[in-house]
């Protein structure tokens, strides 16, 4: 592709040949192996301006750079603003733009994504072609691509939806996680729908504080890439999204979280938003989609009434946080026009997701494996689960290492309020010390406990302490497949684990 088709779309300056095709597009340039193009990014702890030379020594023969100052006369500079919107801009433009050929679907928001998307998968695949990316990977028809992310790079992401138009996929529901948002990963993607699920304290590693977590989600819910959203008027965010009310939000961070917070920067955001057409749903406040007459005590059962139509909704789902998550589809499904059979035989159709809430029984006993590691999610969990457990809830967690610090106690405090017994293993350590990261959790412990290092031996443990109705709660990894530790990927999935343990036991 010629490179002022890719570049169209951003403001730009280019010195050197303009008459030059575009073969490939690549950010890391130890992996260039032929002529491409090559975009700066600036990350964290890198800056892709240091990284020319290698590029160019690659092959590469055109450079995207914020830097005005950098020249070379052999090879064609591009001068833009905004590197990261402009690596989106060009891989969009690189695969000619597969997001307006598609129905494109973003689920945001700290917990529920996942979830959220496999119900509108389950209710949308009955006569429409889905894709669906995130967590999971990137799912259609019969392919599925693991992903470090739970949104894609541009390139990848561009690349998967431009092959989903060739397979004659409708609808993609994407997971849109806040970093995604932060670094700009569907700029120029213009989103039919959004959901907003949920807010709640995660990745202050970091956006440092609540304050700017808050304003990064916010940022996405703009007429610029956004046509219709829908909105969970009972969290606290939703709510001042929904009334421009900043004061709801001062109340939950707290004076000290907001020594900086200005109504200007809030109000901001609020401006952009006020343009969208917005839906909401929810359960206690005013909604356009709420839920009645809840019954939790047999799977999950409620009446939905949904824009005033009154239907009944029969789902093996577990907990009041999935009647949030069920809400929000439902909402989304009747504004796009799917009907009442369609959603009622999807969700009831759907068995669970994995990683969440997964189930195994065996001799009277049982053990749920879930993806829960924030405080919110891990309360939301045992909460459900103390609702279905007969005998005792033993809790099995650890936290991330090189991640939020913060909610490591807060956490311990959750497991110790909600479990009669809780074993703290190893998570996803990355370069941690895992006893380091058990540390930090055991300050807020307040109940009796075990230390397990080894994840394998601690979910050993765990099932070798059930007794008849006990419940063992496996948080914090649900579907994940793969332990980083100390740079090594190692395979580990937590249900394999169980079923491999309970063939050697039984």
């Amino acid at each position: 592709m010629k490179l002022l088709k890719i570049v169209n779309g951003i403001d730009y300056k280019i010195v050197g040949n303009i008459d030059v095709d575009v073969n490939f597009i690549e950010i890391d340039s130890r992996k260039i192996k032929k002529p491409c193009m090559f975009i700066c990014l600036r990350g964290e702890s890198f800056d892709g301006n240091d990284f020319i030379d290698s590029a160019i020594k690659n092959g590469a023969n055109i450079i995207v750079t914020d830097n005005e100052s950098f020249s070379n006369r052999n090879v064609t500079v591009v001068y833009v603003k905004d590197t990261r919107k402009a690596y989106s801009i060009f891989c969009n433009n690189f695969f000619n733009n597969p997001n307006q050929k598609l129905k494109m679907i973003a689920v945001v928001g700290t917990n529920g994504k996942t979830t959220t998307s496999y119900i509108l998968k389950s209710v949308l695949e009955q006569k429409k072609k889905v894709g669906i990316i995130g967590t999971l990977g990137v799912n259609y028809l019969d392919k599925n691509i693991d992903t470090n992310f739970t949104t894609p790079d541009c390139f990848l992401l561009n690349k998967c939806l431009a092959d989903m138009v060739n397979c004659g996929v409708e609808y993609v529901i994407m997971e849109l996680s806040a970093h995604a948002i932060y670094y700009q990963k569907t700029y120029g993607i213009v989103f039919d729908y959004a959901i907003f699920t949920n807010f709640s304290e995660d990745h202050l590693d970091f956006f440092k504080d609540m304050y700017s977590y808050c304003l990064t989600k916010l940022s996405f819910f703009n007429t610029e890439n956004v046509k219709f959203a829908v909105i969970n008027s009972d969290d606290i965010l939703g709510k001042a999204m929904l009334t421009n009310n900043i004061n709801l939000l001062e109340k939950s961070f707290g004076k000290n979280e907001l020594n900086f917070f200005t109504k200007k920067d809030f109000l901001s955001k609020c401006d952009k938003f006020k343009n969208l057409q917005k839906f909401s749903y929810g359960i206690d406040n005013p909604s356009d989609v709420f839920a009645i007459d809840i019954d939790l005590t047999n799977k999950t059962n409620f009446v939905v009434n949904a824009f005033d139509k009154i239907f009944d909704i029969k789902s093996n789902l577990l907990g009041k946080h999935n009647v949030y998550n069920l809400l929000s589809a439902i909402t989304l499904l009747e504004i796009i026009g799917i009907s009442y059979e369609d959603i009622y035989n999807g969700i009831k159709n759907l068995e669970e997701v994995e990683g969440r809430l997964n189930l195994i029984s065996f001799n009277d006993k049982n053990i749920i494996v879930d993806f829960a590691h924030t405080e919110d999610g891990l309360k939301n969990l045992l909460i459900t689960v103390k609702g279905i457990c007969k005998g005792k809830i033993i809790t099995l967690f650890g936290c991330g290492g090189n991640r939020d610090k913060l909610k490591r106690e807060k956490m311990g405090e959750v497991a110790s309020r909600y479990s009669n017994y809780v074993i703290l293993t190893s998570d996803n350590p990355r370069y941690e010390n895992p006893m380091d990261i058990i540390k930090n959790i055991e300050k807020g412990m307040s109940i009796n406990y075990s230390v397990i290092t080894d994840r394998f031996d601690a979910i050993k443990y765990g099932i070798g302490m059930l007794k008849k109705e006990d419940c063992l709660v496996i948080a914090g990894r649900g579907g994940e497949k793969v332990q980083e530790i100390m740079g090594n990927i190692v395979p580990f999935d937590d249900k394999e684990i169980v079923n491999k343990i309970l063939r050697m036991t039984n």
